[in-house]
């Protein structure tokens, strides 16, 4: 449980994040993002006009613009810029359910985490 919560916690720091370029990316863009973790756990990140909310749990109504799905250590690889998102996708170890250039969107954010998020979470990682 405290790995997958590792990997909400990178993804909560959005809500309150002021970085230029995610904004930008999504200034005029809705969607849902439910993000699955194999047998850990499930969130969704909810897209509005460049702001976001990031919640606990299946996404239900309406559904879904994406889904993504992998185990927890692909997902901790993502977060810490180890593994590219594209490359993860391309090798099978992430799943994507739904329009690719929807989730294309959130490689903007995976590829922004590492700095913003840098030395913040190193220090929560657990084993």
């Amino acid at each position: 449980f405290l790995q997958a919560l590792y990997i909400y916690n990178a993804f909560k720091i959005l809500e309150d994040v002021e970085d230029n370029v995610i904004k930008h990316e999504f200034l005029n863009y809705s969607g849902i993002f439910q993000i699955v973790i194999v047998n850990k756990g499930t969130f969704y990140i909810k897209v509005r006009e460049g702001t976001f909310k990031v919640g606990k749990g299946q996404y239900v109504k309406p559904k879904p613009t994406v889904a993504l799905t992998a185990e927890l250590p692909i997902w901790k690889q993502i977060i810490k810029g180890e593994l590219d998102f594209v490359a993860a996708y391309m090798s099978g170890s992430l799943r994507i359910e739904g329009p690719l250039q929807d989730a294309m969107k959130l490689k903007v954010v995976l590829d922004r985490l590492k700095s913003l998020t840098q030395g913040t979470l190193d220090q929560e990682t657990p084993n």
